[in-house]
């Protein structure tokens, strides 16, 4: 294939129906994994007299065990219940299977991200146990990567065809997304409190349920008329 084909595949797909929604969905739900890692790796090695918990570098590096643990739980189940949910709706259905069945799966995801997040924030907020923190940290991470699994399942469900492209949209939704919360989660937290900054952080994960029902409302329909990725050289 073409250079120029390579790159008119990456646009192609971008502009099918269901893509760029979704990729919204993912930024949404996801980004807030990466502003945790850098505000609760810094808040930790500050000085309590300062605010922080006065950790030092290998105590802040075992606490990051939490992440691990939470993506290894949430990777399992996503795997293992995304099969799950795909082979008892083929069973009930005759053998017929659409995409947007896989998204089922991020309704249980989002249980775990908002109460999660909200548990973070407070934590923060009123300087609580660093194992309340842990505890909200792992809720978020393990929802974020049981979405994961459920969303990139469904992209690549709906257009197999282009999967390296696919995935390289997921990521780039990831990685802009996430990295952006970086440079503005500390002067946030600091101006308005942790508590009203991952409240509202919260808050976008909910908001981000909108777009996904209407990705899985609508996914079919919109599909159908964008149709596949081509493979024409």
């Amino acid at each position: 294939m073409t250079v120029s084909r390579s790159v008119s595949r990456l646009t192609e797909t971008l502009f099918k129906p269901v893509v760029i929604p979704t990729m919204l969905y993912y930024t949404m739900s996801f980004m807030w994994a990466v502003g945790i890692n850098i505000t609760t790796s810094i808040l930790f090695e500050t000085p309590q007299e300062l605010g922080g918990y006065g950790f030092s570098s290998m105590e802040v590096g075992f606490l990051y065990f939490t992440p691990v643990v939470a993506v290894a739980i949430g990777e399992t189940f996503g795997h293992f219940f995304n099969d799950f949910i795909a082979v008892r709706y083929i069973h009930r259905h005759k053998g017929t299977f659409k995409p947007e069945v896989r998204l089922w799966t991020n309704y249980i995801a989002v249980v775990f991200m908002i109460p999660g997040l909200i548990l973070v924030g407070q934590g923060l907020h009123r300087h609580l146990h660093w194992g309340t923190l842990v505890v909200g940290w792992g809720m978020y991470v393990f929802g974020v990567m049981t979405a994961s699994v459920a969303t990139t399942a469904y992209l690549l469900d709906s257009y197999n065809s282009a999967s390296g492209e696919v995935a390289g949209w997921l990521n780039f939704a990831r990685v802009v997304g996430g990295f952006s919360v970086g440079y503005f989660q500390m002067p946030w937290g600091l101006k308005v409190g942790y508590d009203k900054s991952f409240g509202t952080q919260a808050a976008v994960v909910g908001a981000a349920l909108i777009v996904l029902v209407c990705v899985q409302r609508f996914g079919p329909a919109l599909r159908a008329k964008g149709g596949s990725v081509s493979f024409k050289m």
